[in-house]
């Protein structure tokens, strides 16, 4: 972002030396450099060139309106006319850069195919260690800067039930200890459970100007409660995201595991 705000600058003067009938003065050597003695005579100071210059005469009205001739040729602003100084009525523009806390919440894909293997473990674990790790768990490093809650969610009775912990900083231990208590099974009713996440910021709204996120972790297609319909499951997942925007609520998707559907992912983004 590029901040630029204009104002009143310096006036630029001409030269009485570039004057047809300037004074010979104009080409008297002096020595420019700063804290040297002045050569050139009253009315005239040294240019950068080195040689004696004047923007003004005392009489000649060459510095205009608000502006005075000094003794060494030069126009200053009339401090009688604008005692203020020149930026006396531009705006004070003041840019402060503030740090913002989110309100995150994790669902979690909770279903039987995330014990299916990734690597070295399963995609359930691969979820646990990249968010709680005590060492390098995303949520255990930025756990001070965020207020982070978690739902699990799967077919449990009444489906889709979700198992939480509710936002708070500091939260890392309560989230590792949540996802520690569950294993995977049963369907995925993600579009209903979105629904569940969008309500919860509902019925307890985040602090003041920190903004509500859902990132979702999920490792396929959704489907329903009592079935394996992916279309239905599909829609209903696209209906919960635009309904999470709608109310302003951002959604963020971490896909797990290989053979992912990005399509439907995408279209949920």
């Amino acid at each position: 972002m590029i901040l630029t705000v204009a104002c009143g600058g310096p006036k630029q003067f001409g030269s009485v030396c570039d004057d047809p009938s300037a004074p010979d003065t104009c080409n008297q050597s002096c020595d420019p450099a700063p804290g040297a003695p002045s050569s050139c005579p009253a009315g005239f100071y040294c240019s950068e060139d080195g040689k004696c210059d004047a923007e003004c005469t005392q009489t000649g009205g060459q510095c205009g309106a608000g502006y005075t001739c000094t003794t060494n040729g030069r126009c200053e602003m009339d401090p009688s006319n604008n005692p203020s100084g020149p930026d006396a009525n531009c705006p004070a523009v003041n840019f402060t850069a503030t740090a913002v806390t989110p309100s995150i919440s994790l669902l979690i894909d909770r279903s039987g195919s995330m014990a299916e293997p990734i690597g070295n473990t399963n995609r359930y674990n691969a979820i646990r260690t990249s968010l709680v790790d005590p060492t390098n768990g995303v949520i255990t490093k930025l756990q001070s800067k965020a207020y982070f809650g978690a739902s699990l969610y799967s077919t449990d009775a009444p489906c889709p039930r979700l198992y939480s912990v509710p936002r708070a900083k500091d939260n890392a231990p309560a989230i590792a200890n949540l996802i520690n208590s569950q294993a995977p099974q049963g369907n995925t009713p993600t579009g209903p459970s979105i629904d569940q996440a969008v309500a919860a910021f509902a019925t307890t709204p985040p602090p003041a100007n920190s903004p509500p996120i859902i990132v979702l972790a999920t490792d396929g297609l959704p489907n329903e409660c009592n079935s394996n319909d992916t279309t239905v499951g599909q829609a209903k997942s696209i209906t919960a995201a635009k309904a999470a925007y709608a109310a302003g609520i951002k959604l963020f998707i971490l896909a797990v595991g290989n053979g992912i559907n990005d399509a439907h992912l995408q279209s949920m983004a």
